[in-house]
């Protein structure tokens, strides 16, 4: 999901830089057009999955997706080295 984000977010920067250089639509073929659609399509569906997970993990454990990763993963630590022990 990140290489998607990040690709997409390379393909879509350089023709919105360009459009705020000049004030107004740069001119781009159909093909430009159809892979710049593609590519917001893209980086629209890995923003709304990263809402999604950030508002489940926030449902679910009431903290962020990273703080609630943070924690299982120091609790399955725990886990381990008191078994292993």
């Amino acid at each position: 999901m990140v290489d998607a984000l990040r690709q997409a977010a390379a393909e879509l920067s350089p023709y919105v830089a360009t459009a705020i250089a000049i004030r107004r639509v740069p001119f781009t073929s159909a093909s430009d057009r159809l892979a710049m659609l593609v590519s917001a399509e893209i980086l629209a569906g890995a923003c709304i999955e990263i809402a999604l997970a950030w508002l489940l993990a926030r449902w679910s454990f009431g903290v962020g997706p990273l703080a609630a990763l943070r924690a299982c993963g120091t609790k399955l630590a725990r886990s381990k080295a008191c078994s292993n022990g």
